[in-house]
């Protein structure tokens, strides 16, 4: 890490793979992630990420489509 924090650092493309993690297999350092992006900015999410996210948990973790129903 260079001292920037992490979330400066996300590229477009991987917002779904970390939302994923955030929502189905939360750990420390992704909800101090997404602890400060809710705290510090306001999660905007286009039509594509939103149904991105729902195709692959429904294709992938069909088990935990609840939690991402939650989010």
């Amino acid at each position: 890490m260079c001292g920037r924090p992490l979330f400066t650092r996300l590229s477009g493309l991987k917002t779904t793979n970390i939302l994923i993690s955030a929502i189905l297999f939360p750990n420390g350092r992704i909800n101090e992630l997404m602890r400060a992006i809710a705290e510090k900015h306001k999660l905007i999410l286009s039509s594509f990420v939103i149904e991105e996210l729902i195709g692959v948990v429904e294709k992938k973790f069909a088990g935990k489509k609840e939690a991402a129903d939650r989010f």
